[in-house]
């Protein structure tokens, strides 16, 4: 088991995530909005959410390197995820998000990977992070854009066409 390590933010900590976090996180895997533009695109049952969390500090485990849960500080809410994957569908480690609706257009996002490309600038793990986008995902891509990522390619995911942005990373 690897200790995951916490980030914090001005509003926000960033931490691994644990079996206690099973409720809050189907709740949030429930909401239509959330999972529209993730993994098959519908909500997931409270035992998908399981298999997430599950795949999540698996991750960790093997790669030294994951998601994170997100809480808000000031109400100690998990409000999402943050973080890096390795997969078999892709070359490289991506980045990627996910916030609450209820938790959009507050910056969370913004402050939340950013800290993660911080974190992962710091460590020399790679070289450059990748991330998939829907391209009806507009919200995102400006996310990525906003943080230096610049359109790569397309390529197809799941039967999906998505958007690979990518991001030379610089060492702090």
């Amino acid at each position: 088991m690897v200790d995951v390590p916490v980030i914090k933010t001005n509003r926000l900590i960033l931490r691994g995530f644990d079996h206690s976090d099973l409720d809050a996180y189907a709740r949030i895997c429930q909401n239509p909005d959330f999972m529209k533009f993730l993994s098959a695109g519908k909500p997931l049952t409270r035992e998908q959410a399981w298999e997430q969390i599950e795949f999540i500090i698996n991750h960790w485990s093997e790669h030294n390197c994951g998601l994170w849960a997100v809480v808000e500080q000031s109400t100690n809410e998990l409000i999402g995820r943050v973080g890096l994957q390795y997969s078999d569908d892709w070359d490289g480690l991506q980045i990627g998000w996910a916030l609450s609706p209820a938790h959009w257009r507050k910056g969370y996002a913004t402050e939340a990977v950013q800290s993660v490309i911080d974190w992962i600038s710091n460590r020399q793990i790679t070289s450059e992070l990748l991330c998939l986008i829907l391209p009806e995902n507009i919200k995102s891509i400006a996310l990525a854009e906003r943080l230096g990522l610049s359109y790569s390619h397309d390529m197809k995911y799941q039967g999906k066409k998505v958007y690979v942005y990518t991001l030379i990373l610089v060492t702090k």
